[in-house]
């Protein structure tokens, strides 16, 4: 159904990807100049070469997660380019191609990282992402990463969703709110392949407080502003 349901609605998200009907300015700076822009960055050709390296690494383990797509990993890139978050929760990795992307944004933010149960061998992430290693604060579990991330939480925050678990979804549910609340951001990923995932993103799209949520029914990204109307948009980038 999900499947059906993009093709459904394929010209109206390209019309709004386009910035057609959309009326407010930050929507359309976002839409336009963020999630949809098409020119070069300076760390794109790192990225690309980061991604190569762990698809080879990854190849050889077994049941690995999906690796991102590089086009999604700009994306992430440009995000916490034009938000430039201080502190970042991370939950489920990407063989740390996600996590790089990220932090070649800013040379201040800090990851903390919950990898997840049934995360790839460490050996991929840490060969991927050694030269953050002083930015990266893995944890254990996710109640710990959460913890820690609440603990150090400054006034704006970012929080990424790359995998979740069933019995993770409540205590996720209730921290990414809780950003919401405090004008975060919040980014979950992989939203065409997870039920569980897209479980959290109807439920934090229905309950945030205000703010602005945009989607391509794979990854959904709502801002906690709290300037910011609650306003949906589905979109194609």
């Amino acid at each position: 159904m999900n499947r059906i349901k993009r093709y459904y609605t394929a010209f109206r998200r390209y019309n709004r990807s386009k910035g057609y009907g959309v009326h407010s300015p930050f929507a359309y700076n976002f839409i336009r100049n963020v999630l949809r822009e098409k020119y070069p960055y300076y760390a794109y050709s790192e990225l690309k070469e980061q991604r190569k390296r762990a698809k080879v690494l990854s190849a050889k383990k077994s049941g690995q997660q999906r690796l991102i797509s590089y086009s999604s990993a700009k994306m992430l890139f440009r995000i916490a380019c034009h938000f430039c978050p201080d502190l970042i929760l991370q939950i489920g990795t990407t063989h740390g191609v996600a996590s790089s992307a990220l932090l070649k944004a800013t040379n201040s933010a800090k990851i903390i990282l919950f990898p997840g149960e049934n995360n790839h061998e460490d050996v991929v992430y840490h060969e991927i992402t050694q030269q953050y290693t002083d930015h990266i604060l893995p944890k254990q579990s996710l109640s710990e990463a959460i913890k820690c991330y609440l603990s150090e939480q400054k006034k704006f925050g970012l929080i990424l969703i790359n995998h979740l678990e069933p019995k993770e979804l409540n205590d996720t549910l209730q921290v990414a709110l809780q950003a919401l609340q405090e004008e975060g951001l919040v980014i979950i990923r992989n939203l065409s392949t997870s039920p569980i995932a897209r479980q959290l993103w109807k439920t934090c799209c229905a309950e945030k407080p205000w703010g602005m949520s945009f989607t391509n029914y794979q990854t959904g990204i709502i801002v906690g502003y709290k300037h910011l109307p609650k306003q949906h948009f589905n979109l194609w980038f």
